[in-house]
């Protein structure tokens, strides 16, 4: 599974132009909200269902996290794409 990070020169600030936010149940993240599109369940609306990014405000590291299902899953870079061509994130080798 590829790992992104913020890279160490960004300013914490700049993620919220991006929708970061600072997560409101644990200050040591900050968090973006991504709609799922692609699962429909039960027959329930797509758009009751997200992704979570979250951002480790100590070690920089960004995790993606599914809502419905109650678990990590993999990063898709087209989430995190807007960071990348800013130049704020950078991928870490495994």
């Amino acid at each position: 599974m590829k790992q992104y990070k913020i890279k160490d020169n960004v300013d914490l600030k700049e993620l919220e132009k991006f929708g970061f936010e600072n997560a409101d149940f644990n200050e040591k993240y900050m968090i973006r909200y991504i709609a799922d599109n692609h699962n429909k369940t039960f027959g329930e609306s797509p758009e009751e269902h997200y992704r979570t990014l979250y951002f480790d405000r100590k070690t920089k590291e960004i995790y993606s996290y599914h809502d419905y299902f109650d678990e990590e899953i993999s990063m898709d870079k087209k989430w995190i794409q807007d960071l990348i061509e800013k130049g704020l994130v950078e991928e870490q080798n495994d």
